[in-house]
């Protein structure tokens, strides 16, 4: 009898972990899950990912809009990924994944090609860098994605 409740607590509590790092509205893994998972990325880079200008998309089409456009990006992050996406908050997303992947440019084309929305991206080898790349390709016309090294290039 006390090992069936202990199953059973055991299993709960996985439960409750596993909604504790799961973003509600998208199914993604969540900021707290992307921290706990850093200490297990060796090795990886990280593409930050900015919908460009969705605060105009909740302004002008209301937030249940905005809601299925963030459901519609993170469909794609999740399937055309070759990495884990994580959801920030708002409208930014993390993708942790390994060196050399491309996958900011290939995520950046898959976003505009299969939603109604563009997306800026950086690749870093952390978040803050990748996060600044992102900022780079915001301020060089959005829809685009910039790399560490061909920003350390130019």
């Amino acid at each position: 009898m006390m090992d069936q409740k202990t199953r059973d607590l055991r299993e709960q509590l996985e439960y409750w972990k596993e909604r504790a790092l799961t973003d509600a509205l998208t199914g993604l893994r969540n900021r707290e899950a992307l921290e706990e998972d850093l200490s297990e990325h060796n090795g990886l880079e990280f593409v930050f990912i900015d919908v460009d200008d969705f605060k105009t998309v909740n302004d002008t089409q209301g937030h249940d809009a905005g809601d299925r456009i963030l459901q519609e990006v993170a469909r794609v992050l999740d399937t055309e990924g070759s990495g884990t996406a994580y959801r920030l908050g708002g409208e930014e997303f993390v993708i942790a994944t390994a060196a050399g992947t491309s996958a900011g440019g290939r995520m950046v084309r898959a976003v505009r090609e299969q939603t109604e929305v563009t997306i800026s991206a950086g690749t870093g080898r952390s978040i803050s860098e990748a996060d600044m790349m992102m900022y780079k390709s915001k301020l060089n016309g959005k829809d685009q994605h910039t790399h560490y090294k061909a920003a350390i290039e130019q």
